[in-house]
């Protein structure tokens, strides 16, 4: 592929191979991050999966004047080094924020980061010590940067720090159309420069589409940008726009299966796909319970012990035991990098009894079916046993951390006050970690999980509200962010494209859509 694009010392198998931010981590952020964090020891990231971020302890607010919806993963650093709110929408603060910057900065010295914080150290290591790009460059001769409309301000710096080092050989793939992440600090524009600035050639343009029909293309071309539809695979089989009930929104699973059945496509999970833009209509295609957060704000700990038995039951023993060991970790008080569970246990930390231990409390955590407030209560006396069985250092009270929220609120309707339940917490465990009551038959996900796939038949349901409702992707310019993230949606099929709209939506709000057979109201 490099040679193919100029690419001048291709070689036949590339050095490396993963993610932009994979790259950054591992080649100039954990090596080289402490030189300018002024922390002692490498760095490690924080804020997401099995490292989640805690407000507790040394990371408390504890200023009422403060905003305590805030969180240090919200903020990081622009290229001038000041401190900036990344939340889609940001908050103003009375004290501008003056109280989350002198955490942040301690945050920084104690070792931590996020991934939108290591980019910026990353910049930040190659601007004080250009050895090191030019290190990077020597190793890494020619770079290919695919889904480069994703990339974020301070990731396109790095590259171009590493292009003023002597890299000569760099390729950025990507399509303006299907940038749709710029609530995660990604500028597509900043790739649509690159088009003409002075020192990069003049961009190859791609008019075929390898994946989808000529039908699927013709009909996507109204949410694009493009001067022309591209040139798509010879299918006879137009789009179509079906009409749905809300409040029966699991119907479009069967119906779409039938569909697929009969236009000669086999609806198999690797097959189709129905995809949608928020995770209140996925989880009513997955006949979940309602999108509640039902773990305490203060404390990961329950949380992540829950994730434990969920991984647990779905055989994926590596993520239980990160799971796991991160909750113990959180229990013992450490929030440090020395995040290993065997440097902080005593002298009983050799790793075969810290193995053990830990895969005999891995088996007695109740099963994730069981409802939420029996499973919490079971855990804690779990816990409370095995925990004065280790003889490790937990404090006394560790058990007390593992609760769930006692209620939830609830809005009422149009004139109504609001009111308190409790209802959550007879729901299993397993529902709020996105597992179906029964498989689908297909894959149903959020357009953001899809990014990147290929389906043979793929069916988009849009909804009432905003931000994407089928009114505001034909109101709204093309190269909005809501109009890219249906058109990733839509040319993700070969074959068969499907958009369920519901019902009540009106023939003048499908302006777009003219490329599509519409069902009738």
């Amino acid at each position: 592929m490099l040679g193919l694009l100029g690419g001048q010392r291709a070689y036949e198998e590339p050095h490396y191979i993963g993610t932009l931010d994979s790259f950054i981590n591992r080649f100039v952020f954990l090596p080289f991050g402490h030189r300018v964090m002024g922390c002692a020891e490498r760095p490690i990231v924080v804020g997401f999966g099995a490292r989640p971020w805690s407000q507790t302890g040394a990371w408390a607010w504890g200023a009422r004047e403060c905003n305590r919806g805030c969180n240090l993963t919200h903020f990081s650093w622009d290229m001038s080094g000041k401190l900036v709110d990344i939340r889609p929408r940001p908050w103003t603060c009375p004290l501008n924020h003056s109280r989350c910057s002198a955490m942040k900065t301690r945050f920084a010295k104690t070792g931590f980061a996020t991934q939108t914080d290591a980019t910026y150290w990353a910049v930040r290591i190659l601007k004080t010590y250009p050895w090191i790009a030019k290190a990077l460059v020597k190793r890494f001769p020619e770079i290919l940067v695919d889904e480069a409309q994703d990339t974020s301000q301070s990731q396109m710096r790095l590259i171009d720090l590493l292009v003023a080092a002597g890299l000569e050989d760099v390729v950025l793939i990507g399509d303006p159309d299907q940038a749709i992440y710029e609530w995660r600090t990604a500028h597509p524009e900043l790739f649509i420069a690159k088009t003409t600035a002075p020192n990069w050639q003049t961009p190859s343009l791609l008019a075929e589409n390898m994946r989808s029909s000529q039908a699927i293309c013709n009909a996507t071309y109204p949410f694009s940008t493009l001067s022309a539809a591209a040139k798509g695979r010879h299918d006879h089989r137009r789009p179509v726009v079906w009409r749905y009930d809300e409040e029966d929104a699991d119907a479009l699973v069967p119906r779409f299966v039938a569909y697929c059945k009969s236009m000669s496509v086999e609806p198999t999970a690797a097959n189709t796909a129905l995809l949608v833009r928020g995770r209140t209509l996925l989880r009513r295609l997955l006949r979940l319970s309602e999108d509640v957060d039902p773990w305490r704000d203060s404390s990961p700990a329950t949380k992540l012990l829950a994730s434990a038995a969920w991984h647990r039951e779905h055989r994926q023993p590596k993520e239980a035991r990160r799971a796991l060991e991160s909750a113990l970790l959180h229990f013992l008080g450490v929030d440090s990098k020395a995040s290993k569970l065997e440097e902080v246990v005593g002298s009983s930390g050799r790793p075969a009894i810290v193995g053990a231990a830990v895969y005999r409390l891995m088996s007695r955590l109740p099963a994730t079916s069981s409802p939420l407030n029996a499973w919490v209560s079971t855990t804690a006396d779990v816990f409370q046993a095995w925990a004065g069985a280790t003889g490790w250092p937990f404090p006394a009270d560790s058990a007390n951390a593992i609760g769930a929220k006692k209620h939830r609120a609830v809005e009422g309707r149009k004139g109504e006050k609001g009111t308190r339940s409790t209802d959550f917490l007879d729901w299993p465990v397993a529902s709020f970690f996105d597992a179906p009551a029964s498989p689908q038959p297909i894959t149903v996900e959020t357009i953001h999980a899809a990014k990147g796939k290929t389906y043979e038949a793929v069916l988009l349901a849009l909804g009432k509200r905003p931000p994407c409702t089928a009114k505001r992707l034909s109101e709204v310019q093309v190269d909005s962010e809501e109009v890219r993230t249906a058109y990733v949606a839509m040319t993700r099929p070969r074959s068969l494209l499907v958009v369920a709209v519901p019902v009540g939506t009106k023939v003048k709000d499908l302006a777009r859509f003219g490329g599509f057979d519409v069902e009738p109201e």
